[in-house]
């Protein structure tokens, strides 16, 4: 019973592999997670007893792999919100040294919209930001880690960028500059940004 159940997943996969795995890299956009993915949603079908009595079995693979595609979105997604945390963390660190007691409330002000508008950026732009700006990858870094162009990086960077400056000022008319070059690389981005689109 359990070769024949093997079989039949093995031509379940020949079957429906190929265009679940389209599914899922256009889902998630990332090949090695897609591949993962249609691996493991094929390992799920090979443990269900009574595998031939799936009366519909393309809808239930699609089903499992649309399920685990959903969970390692969400995994991502709270990955990502723990690194701009964490980012915060580290940017508190690493500039409270020698601030009186104003400085640092103001600090401490201006990191946490700093994080809020982080954790409001679209997943892509906002694992770009947290890679640029906080693990100092380079352009070709990011898109290599993230499967993408180095082209989109700069426009995910570029909206990155303009997006944080924006709803920064939005928070708060009167934003804290603590570092003019990178209010002045922000202002060129989105100078840049707005010509291109």
């Amino acid at each position: 019973m359990l070769k024949k159940s093997r079989e039949y997943v093995e031509v379940l996969y020949r079957e429906y592999g190929p265009s679940v795995r389209r599914f899922l890299y256009r889902k998630i956009q990332s090949r090695e997670d897609a591949e993962d993915i249609l691996h493991e949603t094929f390992v799920r079908l090979q443990n269900i007893k009574e595998i031939e009595a799936i009366e519909y079995p393309r809808a239930f693979i699609f089903t499992i792999a649309n399920n685990l595609a959903t969970d390692n979105i969400r995994r991502k997604t709270i990955r990502g919100v723990k690194n701009a945390s964490y980012a915060e963390e580290q940017i508190e660190q690493k500039n409270s040294t020698g601030l009186n007691p104003e400085e640092s409330y103001l600090r401490k002000q201006y990191l946490q919209m700093l994080s809020e508008v982080i954790i409001d950026l679209p997943p892509k732009c906002r694992q770009a930001f947290i890679l640029r700006k906080f693990h100092n990858l380079s352009y070709k870094e990011i898109a290599l880690e993230m499967s993408i162009s180095v082209k989109t990086v700069e426009k995910h960077l570029a909206k990155a960028l303009c997006t944080c400056k924006t709803n920064l000022m939005i928070k708060n008319d009167n934003v804290i500059k603590f570092d003019v070059a990178i209010e002045y690389t922000v202002s060129q981005q989105c100078v840049r940004a707005d010509k291109n689109v």
